[in-house]
This record gives structure tokens, C-alpha cells and sequence, in this order.
């Protein structure tokens, strides 16, 4: 039936935390209107939050301690008094050192548009849950009204009507009893963003905000992925490991012993593969990391040889990063182009629905048949439906813009106002 097929998408919708409803008592009235969550004192709004987050989050911390250890590297290599003659790879060293910095600093920032991205993920689906919740509320009250007023005169003029009005009924109790479910929807989102602000479990905050934005961007593939090659960390950070293993093999062509350290031995390397595989129903290719011993034994042409054949593998991970990245670009801007078009598609498709939903209840008011009854009750679930899914490819879109703003490292801003971060070591409580 095509009922059970829009309750069933309506259901699904509400599990997967779309909908989300606070559950009543047993004792509360059924009939009473389902009534959302207090909100607490305190609302931040998208760049309070972004503010918050680059002062408290612990993952940001730690990528400021470990630029504060490679700068603290930097300066003792720097302030090394030794000859020449008695320590030949000191230059090198203090180069390499100063490398390091460069790959912390790239570390941070790009820890700091994940922190960015994540709140502003977290943000907007909060609110993409308080916009779906008002669907769902309005949608159940609108069945109980028409319940409650059209039945009555139906069941006077049509003795056979009894079968339609008790599927009604049963309709408005599926949809009620997965509403009342889904309230940890939103309490899943809310933990998400307190944990993207490096909250504590009592911070009695909330984000501000009922409807989602609808930046406008003309955006192409090009700018997309230049902005991602140039500005992104992980690129950055590749490319620096390529250099601190030139210099490696500098150093080691100046060494004469048969026992050897590497850069790896002191030296903060500061380089991450762009994401982890996975072979599995999303794939996505393995990244490959750097490959460095702290020590080296053997004849000066032998370790050389052999930091020549780890240049190569960090020139290998340096470009197996670029084609990662360049692939994130690619897959972010085809949501971004996806979404963009469907939100307008599904907004027309919700207007006709609406429209149509009107159209036979005044059919049905003038009539007075069953059959104009069921299609009635099925045009109401399916505009509640095409509802929801117009706030599920808003939501994308918005979704699509904040990983642009992410995989572009701050090269495409989207519309809304944003606490932009700053790559300063330790800023203060905002």
C-alpha cells in the first residue's frame, strides 16, 4: 500500500534522528501537543562556538605543545656551540630543525579548520534537528486535527467509513510512537558539538539558531582544487618531509662514522596521512606514510644509498597525498554542485505537494467519500515527507559548503560568519 510506504520513510527518518520529539509520561495525554526541550540559558551562535573551540579544544592543544617542542628543537640546535670539524651534520640539523617548525605550524593550522568544521558541522545539525522536530510536531497535529474534525461528519454520511478512520488512526500512532524515539537524535547532536568545543559534559549551552543558512555560492572545480593543493596541511607537511630527507642525506654524506642518527632521532617530524583506507562498503584509498630510522649503520655510501631510497618514498608519499587530497576536493565539490541543485528541485516538489494537500481536502469537504478521504490522509503524509526532505538537502548543501571550507583549508568561506582561526600557539577565552 502506498500509505505503509510513506509511513515506513516517515519512520526511517525519525529513527536515523531527523525528528526529534521529547517522550512523554505515561501518564501525559495523548492528545496533548508534543512539546519540545527547554532550552538552557545560554545560546552560542556559530562563531561564539568557533571561538570557544579554538580556545578549549584538547586536540588543539596538543598540536600547540608539539610546535612548542619543535620550537624549543629549533632554538637549543640553534644555540649547539660545537666545530664543524667535530659535529659536520650540525648545519644540516639546524635546517632540519627549522623544517620541523614549518610542519608543526602547517599541523596546527590544519587541526584548526578541523575544529572549525567540526563545530560548524555539530552547529548545523542541531538546528537541522529543531527544523525537522517542527516539521514532525506540526505534521502529527495537523493528522489530529483532521481526525478529530473531518471524521465525525464522514462517519455520518458514509456508514461504511469506520475502515478508513481506524487506519487513520493507526497511521497517527506509528508516526507518534517513532517520534517520541528520536529525542536522542538531538541529544546526539548536542553531545557531538560540545565535544567539537572541547566542552565539559555540564556546559549548559546550546547553539543559537532555528533555521539553516542558505549561502550562495558560484563555486567551480578548478578554484576547488587549487585552493586545496596550495593551502592544505597535510600537502604542506608532505612536501617538508621531502626536504628533511634531502638534508638527511646531506648529513649523512658528511658523517664518516658506522654508526649514524637521523633527524628522526630529535628532530619533530610533523606529517599525517590525509585519512585512514578502507576496503569496505565506502572505500577509500590508503594513504602512505613517511619512513625514517633513528639510526643508521654502515659504511658512509650504504647509509647514504639507503636515505636515497627513503627520499624517493617521501617523494612518493608527497604525491600520493596531493592525489588524496585532490580526490577529497573533487568529492566535496560534486556534493556541493548535487545538493545545490537538489534543495531547489525538492522546494518546488514541496510546493506542489502543499498544494495539492489542499486541494483534496476541499475535494473531500465537498464530497464526503471515502476514497477522497484516504487520498486526503496519503497527500498530508507525503507533503510531510517532501518536507522533511527539503530540510535533509538544505542541510547536505550546508554540510557540502563546510567541507569546501575544510578541504580548501580556508580558501572557499561560505556566507555564514565564522570565528576564522588565527595559527596563534595558545589564544585566550573568548
Amino acid at each position: 500500500m502506498p500509505d505503509r510506504a510513506i509511513v515506513l520513510t516517515f519512520c526511517r527518518l525519525a529513527v536515523l534522528g531527523g525528528l526529534v520529539f521529547v517522550e512523554r509520561s505515561a501518564a501525559a495525554d495523548p492528545h496533548e501537543p508534543l512539546l519540545s526541550a527547554p532550552r538552557p540559558q545560554r545560546l552560542l551562535s556559530l562563531p561564539e562556538a568557533i571561538a570557544y573551540a579554538l580556545a578549549h579544544q584538547p586536540a588543539l592543544a596538543a598540536q600547540r605543545a608539539s610546535l612548542a617542542s619543535s620550537r624549543s628543537s629549533h632554538q637549543a640546535a640553534l644555540r649547539t656551540r660545537v666545530p664543524t670539524f667535530l659535529a659536520p651534520d650540525l648545519p644540516y640539523r639546524r635546517q632540519q630543525a627549522a623544517v620541523s617548525v614549518r610542519l608543526a605550524q602547517a599541523g596546527l593550522a590544519q587541526a584548526e579548520w578541523d575544529a572549525v568544521y567540526a563545530v560548524t558541522r555539530t552547529h548545523f545539525s542541531v538546528i537541522y534537528a529543531r527544523m525537522q522536530r517542527r516539521i514532525g510536531e506540526r505534521l502529527v497535529q495537523q493528522l489530529r486535527q483532521r481526525q478529530k474534525e473531518e471524521t465525525e461528519e464522514l462517519l455520518k454520511r458514509q456508514p461504511g467509513a469506520e475502515r478508513s478512520t481506524v487506519r487513520s488512526a493507526i497511521l497517527l500512532q506509528l508516526v507518534e510512537s517513532q517520534l517520541q524515539d528520536a529525542v536522542a537524535g538531538e541529544h546526539r547532536a548536542l553531545a557531538a558539538w560540545r565535544e567539537a568545543l572541547g566542552a565539559p559534559p555540564d556546559f549548559d549551552a546550546e547553539p543559537a539558531g532555528d533555521e539553516l543558512p542558505d549561502p550562495i555560492l558560484d563555486l567551480d572545480r578548478e578554484q576547488v582544487v587549487q585552493f586545496a593543493l596550495e593551502r592544505r596541511g597535510e600537502v604542506i607537511q608532505a612536501a617538508g618531509a621531502v626536504e628533511l630527507t634531502e638534508l638527511e642525506v646531506c648529513a649523512q654524506q658528511a658523517l664518516r662514522r658506522l654508526q649514524t642518527t637521523t633527524f628522526a632521532a630529535y628532530a619533530d617530524l610533523h606529517a599525517r596521512p590525509v585519512r585512514p583506507g578502507s576496503f569496505g562498503r565506502d572505500y577509500s584509498p590508503v594513504a602512505v606514510a613517511l619512513e625514517m630510522p633513528s639510526q643508521l649503520s654502515g659504511k658512509r655510501e650504504d647509509r647514504v644509498a639507503k636515505v636515497l631510497a627513503l627520499q624517493e618514498r617521501a617523494e612518493a608519499v608527497a604525491a600520493k597525498t596531493r592525489n588524496l587530497v585532490l580526490l577529497e576536493a573533487e568529492h566535496a565539490f560534486s556534493q556541493y554542485q548535487e545538493y545545490r541543485q537538489k534543495r531547489v528541485t525538492l522546494r518546488r516538489a514541496g510546493e506542489a505537494a502543499v498544494n495539492l494537500t489542499r486541494l483534496l481536502w476541499k475535494d473531500y469537504r465537498q464530497l464526503l467519500t471515502i476514497a477522497r478521504f484516504d487520498e486526503a490522509v496519503l497527500a498530508e503524509l507525503i507533503a510531510g515527507e517532501v518536507r522533511l526532505q527539503v530540510n535533509e538537502a538544505q542541510f547536505q548543501y550546508v554540510l557540502a559548503l563546510a567541507a569546501l571550507q575544510r578541504v580548501t583549508a580556508g580558501g572557499i568561506l561560505p556566507c555564514w560568519e565564522a570565528a576564522l582561526p588565527t595559527g596563534n600557539p595558545a589564544p585566550g577565552d573568548p
